[in-house]
């Protein structure tokens, strides 16, 4: 499917892109976080939106001061929701999965196992550029989380950016020259 641009968006998903964007600058993220995920529950190939959105959530969560006390917080509040997903995925149902995991992203937008699910419905609603879009910005966060690099690697083929995959392949050759998935 093919990425909508601002140019080609409709007019209320503009404005409503513009007002988070512009609250994002201003550094009201807990806006600009509900006012970027409407842009991308609406339309999920709204990948502009997409990318401001986690930046946003990224900023929001760091600032939360204690990381490891958020982080098992967002962890006990997502359980339920990660258990439904997980049921929903492992059944064929991306579709529903898309809000929940959404959802749990505002609470913990650098946890692994999320970016991993979210890739993972991407790829399945046939949107790989938001699923590489996800790791690529956090993949410094997770520089050396292999399932998820496997993923991005994945998608990079899926994407035709061959160059980038092969590269990434050359690098996971490195660090796990054993695996039969890899080589």
């Amino acid at each position: 499917m093919a990425e909508v641009t601002l140019e080609a968006a409709p007019q209320k998903l503009r404005d409503l892109f513009n007002k988070g964007f512009t609250s994002f600058e201003r550094g009201n993220l807990e806006y600009a976080v509900d006012l970027l995920s409407s842009c991308v529950l609406s339309e999920p190939r709204f990948l502009h939106a997409r990318k401001f959105l986690v930046a946003a959530e990224i900023q929001r969560f760091k600032k939360k001061g204690n990381a490891s006390l958020a982080k098992l917080v967002a962890d006990l509040g997502n359980l339920p929701s990660y258990l439904k997903a997980q049921v929903l995925l492992r059944t064929g149902k991306s579709e529903p999965v898309l809000p929940l995991v959404e959802q749990m992203l505002k609470r913990n937008p650098l946890d692994a196992r999320l970016i991993l699910m979210f890739a993972t419905v991407m790829e399945n609603l046939d949107i790989p550029e938001a699923a590489v879009q996800m790791i690529e910005i956090t993949r410094d966060h997770h520089s050396g989380n292999i399932p998820l690099l496997k993923k991005l690697g994945h998608l990079y083929m899926k994407t035709g950016q061959t160059k980038l995959g092969l590269e990434l392949y050359e690098h996971l050759g490195e660090v796990c020259p054993r695996d039969p998935e890899v080589l």
